[in-house]
């Protein structure tokens, strides 16, 4: 339940932006640069990671990064 709040937490200060409008970015762009950075963790894990096609959102792209390495 903590980790549910706290990612429903990241979720809200991710969406949020002070200067207007959040900005458009490509989720799937964002999702290929942190499985790059990520690489090495992955393959120690022996992880696999399937991934679908993912759309553009209005998100600042480091919150979504977060996100996504959450």
């Amino acid at each position: 339940m903590e980790n549910l709040v706290r990612d429903l937490l990241a979720y809200t200060h991710a969406t949020k932006y002070a200067e207007g409008p959040p900005p458009k970015v490509a989720a799937g762009a964002v999702l290929k640069n942190v499985l790059e950075n990520m690489q090495t963790r992955i393959e120690q894990n022996g992880a696999i990671i399937k991934v679908d096609e993912l759309p553009v959102i209005s998100m600042h792209e480091i919150h979504l990064s977060q996100l996504f390495q959450i």
